[in-house]
């Protein structure tokens, strides 16, 4: 199924919600399309997916009318993203077509690495296809931060969570769980992983450090352990393995999540709000995840 495909899916689902909730708010097609400033044909044909358009701002009066908490309008963002990408995808295979040599474009070096099935050799060929700037690391070519992307690091467990967030989400802003809006993970969202770590790449040139590799300057003695969850950024004189290079401790590294588009990484400030609402569900409980207001969600043997 393509993106085209998928879009028509999502319409129709989205038509069908949508006359489900106008009924069970005692509404007619007619008094929806007056409450909304649309024709009662319009609402007919979205709700029968028939036919028809309209834009962000007719679904976002429908969540007020509907009171549906912006659900409409996300979805109605969704299903654009999906149009946006296969478009992208589409000129991508056009301008392969007119003659470009086989793998000898970014997105071809995205195709190969996410098939996982390069060597060393193989890879840094693709990286360097990318533009992405590579220093030898204990293991193999790493991504020098700073450049072109940053990372940000964090446990495996809030790393997961946080990726099945951004993927249920489809980067819409979620208000419910306090989620900020992110790019469409299609296209943005990259993440590498090495044993227990994770390394979410995001664009470069927002590290409130200009140069992490800097001597730092003494900042006093610590008189406390630090004890909150801890979120490491890789900026300026960093750098992350990429795969199939190895990690400090060995472990090889692979992607968690490689992005669409080489050029579309997220922001690391949102990055970093969707981080700390992972790390804080997962780091009070080795065991569990704590969601609000202070439920703890734990494996079913520990139950007691």
């Amino acid at each position: 199924m393509n993106g085209y495909q998928q879009a028509r899916r999502m319409r129709r689902e989205l038509g069908r919600e949508l006359k489900e909730r106008r009924r069970a708010a005692g509404l007619s097609q007619s008094e929806l399309a007056r409450l909304t400033g649309r024709s009662r044909s319009l609402v007919s044909t979205l709700e029968s997916a028939t036919g028809g358009a309209a834009g962000l701002g007719f679904w976002r009066r429908c969540d007020e009318v509907l009171r549906t908490g912006g659900r409409f309008a996300r979805r109605w963002l969704q299903i654009q993203r999906e149009v946006e990408a296969e478009r992208t995808r589409a000129a991508a295979a056009r301008r392969d077509a007119a003659g470009r040599p086989p793998g000898d474009s970014p997105a071809s070096a995205l195709r190969a690495l996410a098939a996982g099935s390069l060597g060393a050799a193989e890879a840094e060929v693709a990286y360097q296809r990318l533009g992405w700037p590579l220093v030898p690391g204990p293991g193999g070519p790493a991504l020098r931060t700073g450049e072109v992307a940053d990372a940000l690091e964090v446990p495996r467990r809030a790393g997961r969570l946080a990726i099945t967030w951004w993927l249920d989400s489809g980067g819409a802003a979620d208000p419910v769980r306090g989620l900020p809006g992110l790019p469409s993970p299609r296209e943005a969202l990259a993440v590498v992983a090495a044993g227990d770590t994770l390394y979410f790449l995001a664009r470069a040139g927002s590290s409130p450090w200009p140069d992490a590799a800097a001597p730092r300057r003494p900042a006093g003695r610590v008189t406390a352990p630090v004890t909150a969850p801890v979120i490491g950024w890789h900026s300026a004189g960093g750098a992350v393995p990429l795969p199939p290079a190895a990690s400090r401790g060995g472990r090889p590294a692979r992607w968690e999540h490689v992005p669409g588009r080489a050029s579309a990484l997220a922001s690391p400030f949102a990055l970093l709000d969707l981080l700390a609402k992972a790390l804080a569900a997962t780091a009070p409980e080795p065991g569990g995840i704590t969601l609000t207001p202070g439920v703890l969600v734990v494996p079913a043997p520990r139950l007691p």
